[in-house]
């Protein structure tokens, strides 16, 4: 499975551009879609299962909408990470690199999206502009190579002086 390449660029209005790059090495990868329309109570979920496998770490975690929260209003769109994060208003696209900080912050086993928009009017152009559009990208890295063990080197003996040859008379 060839590397994915990361390239990242953040720009300042009137200040500085900082840009990097890093080349992810991966076994796997998914690319997961879903369309989340809200509904006219405002429970419009979606559960999604990652499954999770040992010899595979997440190293990579991108999840993007084309709907979300405003910070300075209730929230539209929330996001629960199974046993870590509970209904955080989805602000902004998620982007996690690195096994060791996903595992410590939060190994995805089941992210659920909610709209909770209510959709009562009836027109189209206000269920299109309030449907979520939710992409999430997951690399998963190679296993690490198992771990060979290395004998312990025997003791050695303990040095013997060989006996003396009897001399033939």
């Amino acid at each position: 499975m060839p590397d994915l390449t990361v390239k990242l660029s953040v720009q300042i209005p009137g200040g500085p551009t900082v840009q990097g790059g890093s080349t992810v090495p991966v076994a796997s990868y998914q690319t997961l879609e879903w369309t989340l329309p809200p509904n006219a109570s405002g429970t419009a979920k979606i559960d999604v299962d990652f499954t999770v496998d040992d010899k595979e770490a997440i190293n990579l975690l991108l999840i993007q909408s084309t709907l979300y929260s405003n910070p300075n209003e209730d929230a539209i769109i929330t996001y629960t990470i199974k046993d870590k994060i509970t209904d955080l208003p989805f602000e902004e696209p998620l982007f996690l690199l690195g096994s060791k900080l996903i595992e410590a912050i939060a190994q995805p086993t089941q992210v659920t999206f909610k709209n909770l928009y209510k959709w009562t009017d009836g027109k189209d152009d206000t269920l299109n502009k309030n449907t979520a559009k939710v992409t999430v990208l997951v690399g998963r890295a190679a296993p690490p190579p198992p771990k060979t063990e290395t004998p312990e080197a025997a003791e050695p003996a303990e040095a013997t002086t060989p006996p003396a040859a009897a001399v033939a008379g």
